[in-house]
């Protein structure tokens, strides 16, 4: 009997697929992920990773389900995913308790308790109580502090920008994406000026502790690290002051919000939204930067569209977040046998939300592995989640990544790779996107 089509198709599919760990640090994957992800959704709606027995959720609805599904999925492993496993409990105990009873769910609330103050509690906790961290974040990036600092972002693009303008040549993310967005943060926070260089320093070393090789090399990583490398230390004295004398910042947003009972909560419990905010805002924003630059740099005729109708650049940044996530996905914890779209995910498992799979979603885009910057529906992409856990600073990522290219066109044209030949190497740590480095030349405008 001969094989059909379709039978070859996921057949391929699943070789392409079991072919490689997708969290391993394998160099094909890092280059382009994408394909793994296509053969995925080949495979099925929700398909299990071979390697690593994490379930693969590649289509846009479905993502956006589980996403808003918080009673059955649990946001504790967000950002570790794989590196979860042997810290959270995996299967029934001995005396047999079956998945889906309120024993599961009380291992995992334990298991958060002894090290949550460590893995970021706005991204890895669940409501009712994920929902008075959100409540104070919702309040950060109004309108009016957009208003209100646009001109200060588009002054440290334009001094960055004039650093390197005369020299043709620039290694982008060194010299731009990097220190923009540290600056950046370092405005909107508004920390002590003798404190910036220790702060930027302790967050690059974490940073780079916690690539993928890294991990890697160390077995697992430790559940009570700090996740994102800045000083608990500090961001307590920080909020401490702040809370007796705000000032006009963000970080004096957090100190003084209130609970919706109207009591502040415990300067403990704001020290990680701060650090999120810190390293966060700097990590994934970066990542846009570094990847805008890169497809600017292989499409002249882009920048020509762009330099000519700069009213184009915002859903140019939407097409961009869609086409390369800079957070390509993040990780839920099933506490019960359930399924999604059809497919049985038994508790215990952990699943990927793969915003890089659903933002080229063919059911959800046309012809998604196309750049279009003129897309219609390009807002839609999710690379910032949804749901209860959409991204409070994605307001803030946009207006840097457009304020950025705004001014690049100003003042550099004919934009090339340096080394077109080459591969850009991306970072090795799954859930980011972004080129490690960008050597590019240029014409001074």
């Amino acid at each position: 009997m001969a094989t059909t089509e379709e039978e070859l198709s996921l057949e391929a599919a699943r070789q392409l697929l079991d072919s490689r760990n997708l969290f391993a640090a394998d160099p094909d994957v890092v280059k382009d992920p994408y394909k793994f992800y296509e053969a995925a959704r080949t495979i099925g709606p929700i398909t299990q990773e071979s390697n690593s027995g994490i379930y693969l959720a590649t289509r846009y609805q479905d993502v956006l389900e589980i996403e808003r599904r918080h009673q059955d999925f649990s946001a504790c492993v967000a950002s570790l995913g794989p590196f979860a496993k042997g810290h959270i409990p995996e299967r029934p105990d001995e005396s047999g308790c079956p998945f889906g009873s309120a024993d599961l769910e009380t291992k995992v609330e334990s298991w958060r308790k002894r090290v949550q103050s460590d893995l970021i509690p706005v991204l890895t906790l669940d409501p009712p109580e994920h929902t008075e961290y959100r409540n104070l974040l919702n309040k950060l990036f109004t309108v009016e502090r957009k208003e209100a600092i646009t001109p200060r972002l588009r002054e440290l693009a334009q001094e960055l920008i004039e650093s390197f303008a005369e020299d043709s040549e620039v290694e982008w993310i060194a010299r731009f994406a990097g220190p923009y967005t540290y600056f950046v943060m370092n405005e909107v926070m508004d920390f002590p000026r003798a404190d910036e260089d220790a702060l930027r320093r302790s967050f690059l070393e974490r940073h780079q502790r916690d690539s993928a090789t890294s991990m890697l090399s160390a077995g697992s990583p430790n559940p009570g690290a700090n996740a994102l490398g800045v000083s608990d230390e500090r961001f307590h004295q920080y909020l401490t002051e702040r809370r007796a004398n705000p000032q006009d910042d963000v970080l004096s947003e957090i100190a003084t919000a209130t609970k919706a009972n109207g009591t502040l909560p415990e300067i403990e419990d704001l020290v990680g939204i701060s650090a999120v905010m810190y390293g966060a805002g700097q990590v994934t924003t970066t990542d846009l930067i570094g990847n805008g630059m890169k497809f600017l740099a292989e499409q002249p005729e882009l920048q020509v569209r762009l330099r000519e109708h700069p009213e184009e650049l915002e859903t140019f940044v939407e097409e961009l977040l869609r086409i390369e996530a800079p957070v390509q996905g993040l990780f839920r914890y099933t506490v019960r046998d359930t399924e999604v779209n059809g497919t049985p995910v038994p508790a215990g498992a952990i699943i990927w939300m793969l915003y890089g799979a659903a933002n080229r979603d063919p059911d959800q885009f046309e012809d998604p592995e196309i750049f279009n910057p003129k897309r219609e529906n390009a807002y839609q992409g999710i690379s910032f989640g949804a749901g209860r856990h959409f991204c409070p600073g994605q307001p803030l990522a946009k207006l840097e990544t457009r304020i950025t290219f705004e001014e690049v066109l100003k003042r550099m044209k004919n934009i090339r790779l340096k080394n077109p030949d080459d591969d850009v190497i991306y970072h090795d740590w799954f859930v980011v996107r972004g080129p490690n480095q960008l050597a590019i030349e240029f014409d001074c405008v």
